[in-house]
């Protein structure tokens, strides 16, 4: 899976030049549309006990609300109202495609930053009513 997304990725910075490939491009877009059809994909929560390599990828690839690092990871995950999930492909177990950040609150925040501040109230799960996914 890993190797057709690569050559996809190499596909596409040739056939701008190579029109005579189009088909090729539409049958690849279509493999490709097939195999990570979103009813193939595993939902995982992460936690600490996921495999260091996946939690390194959330930090490399964190790109709405960075993370800095372990430390900053373990701030956003150890609270007790947070969640963390990620999509993978049965054939890629160890590649996740999606992170999904989740805050459990009892309402409405008015700010991401108060999502996000080490300063906030922490909830215990069964006296919150809304979960804030706040980055995908």
């Amino acid at each position: 899976m890993a190797t057709l997304a690569s050559m996809r990725v190499d596909h596409l910075a040739v056939s701008k030049d190579h029109p005579d490939l189009r088909r090729t491009d539409l049958d690849s877009q279509h493999l490709l549309r097939s195999w990570f059809d979103r009813r193939f994909l595993l939902l995982r929560q992460i936690s600490w006990d996921t495999p260091a390599g996946v939690l390194e990828e959330i930090v490399a690839y964190e790109a709405v609300h960075a993370i800095n690092d372990w430390d900053d990871l373990r701030r956003r995950r150890r609270p007790r109202d947070r969640r963390c999930f990620a999509y993978f492909r049965p054939t890629m177990p160890d590649e996740p495609l999606i992170f999904v950040e989740v805050t459990l609150t009892k309402s409405v925040p008015n700010s991401i930053q108060h999502v996000l501040s080490d300063d906030r109230e922490l909830n215990d799960a069964a006296e919150t009513s809304v979960a804030v996914f706040y980055s995908v």
